[in-house]
């Protein structure tokens, strides 16, 4: 192949140097420029809806009991309800007292702690088993997990003569499910450095996990952290997807007694007592065929509503705003394992793959502007130097092209290479 139709990014940087001079002119710009400017035009290319920057392609894949549980799992964040950093919340309360614990580390990870990977919810505390902590919130409720685990944990003094500790404890977890981090839920009293305490809430009561008090402090806030649920419904894109348009899965066969669309056209195009009677001769013609469709949409649509979701490129997360899986019964039905989720998405394609992306004519003339004003801006460095021969070096007059040429395609784009807006917006 020639330069002069690139099919690879070393023919597409010798076309680019060639059309701002050389070899007949020095183009004082590296290679790693020149590369960073072709990532920078293919990112435009790619992003900005170019009409031949991405394909509409189709997704999917198949729902397993392993995605169920990973979907509606949740992750706890600690998150400060005393403000951020040096700067705290006026007007909150606070306790005081001798030998609050400010600050726990790990001797022991300990065995046979669960996960907190599940959303918090009030259960009654009547009937709580005593291997279970017993903390309540003011309407009398015990705060714990939908697995009915506890999410806040009392800690016993293994050495000192502190009480009332109790902690979150983090979402890291050893092999043998010990814990690494906590994070203190309320300070208690009468602790000092040095003193041990062991985390309750492990089956295995026999290897607790261990921390050591080293830090203390004589105020702490009445409400200090709360532990925010995010649930993890989501599922990871591979990275050259660059938009989502549409989710969907499969139905039930179950159509609540509503006939499917396809259904009802052989019935009027074929008559319903025979082809003498078809369309139009029982009085049933083309617009009431249409009508009826239409009426078929608006039943689809309140009964099969679209799933709603949210896709982020630099993520690369999809969250669907769904029932997580586990309805029982309905249009879906109730077991959804098995079936096939599909997304249509906008992907963007690999010019390894298809080199004749390295041709486009907009990408050529964008990737050439912003080599020039590379350019441009590293002789900006030796502005109006004379050399021999009466040349000089003109770095802002290149800067300023380059800019005006990259200007220039930009303001073009929408109208000459973009995708067409939707007629109808809103």
């Amino acid at each position: 192949m020639s330069i002069a139709r690139p099919q690879n990014r070393d023919e597409f940087r010798q076309y680019v140097l060639t059309k701002l001079g050389a070899p007949v002119v020095e183009v004082n710009v590296a290679e790693e420029q020149i590369d960073i400017a072709i990532e920078d035009a293919f990112q435009y290319f790619n992003e900005r809806s170019h009409f031949l920057g991405t394909e509409r392609m189709y997704l999917t894949w198949r729902i397993t009991p392993e995605f169920i549980e990973a979907f509606s799992s949740f992750r706890t964040q600690e998150t400060s309800q005393q403000g951020t950093g040096d700067v705290p919340i006026p007007g909150r309360p606070s306790l005081h007292a001798e030998g609050m614990v400010d600050e726990l580390t790990l001797i022991a990870p300990g065995k046979g702690y669960r996960s907190n990977a599940y959303p918090l919810t009030d259960i009654p505390a009547d009937g709580v088993d005593v291997d279970n902590i017993d903390i309540k919130t003011q309407s009398g409720q015990d705060l714990q997990t939908e697995a009915g685990d506890d999410i806040v944990f009392s800690t016993v003094a293994v050495e000192g003569d502190g009480q009332h500790l109790t902690v979150n404890i983090g979402e890291q977890r050893t092999v043998d499910m010990g814990i690494t981090t906590v994070s203190i839920y309320n300070s208690g009293v009468g602790y000092r450095v040095g003193d041990i305490v062991s985390i309750s809430g492990n089956d295995d009561k026999d290897h607790p996990a261990l921390f050591q008090v080293s830090k203390i402090k004589t105020e702490s806030p009445v409400f200090g952290t709360a532990p925010i649920n995010t649930q993890n419904n989501y599922i990871v894109l591979p990275d050259d997807v660059v938009a989502v348009t549409e989710v969907m899965r499969s139905k039930n066969a179950n159509y609540l007694g509503i006939l499917p669309a396809g259904a009802v056209f052989p019935l009027i195009l074929g008559g319903v007592i025979g082809t003498d009677a078809a369309c139009g001769d029982q009085g049933y013609n083309l617009v009431s065929y249409v009508a009826m469709q239409e009426y078929l949409a608006n039943l689809e649509f309140l009964f099969f509503p679209p799933i709603q979701y949210n896709f982020n490129q630099r993520t690369h997360r999809l969250f669907i705003d769904t029932n997580n899986f586990r309805v029982q019964g309905g249009a879906y039905g109730g077991n959804m394992v098995g079936r096939i989720m599909c997304i249509e998405c906008m992907v963007k394609p690999s010019p390894d793959v298809y080199p004749d992306l390295w041709n486009d004519l907009w990408m050529k003339k964008y990737a050439t502007a912003l080599v020039k004003t590379q350019w441009g801006r590293n002789l900006t460095k030796y502005n109006q130097v004379n050399l021999p021969g009466g040349i000089t070096l003109n770095g802002d007059q290149i800067l300023q092209q380059g800019r005006e040429d990259m200007k220039a395609l930009e303001d073009r784009f929408a109208l000459d290479w973009a995708d067409p807006p939707l007629d109808c917006v809103g």
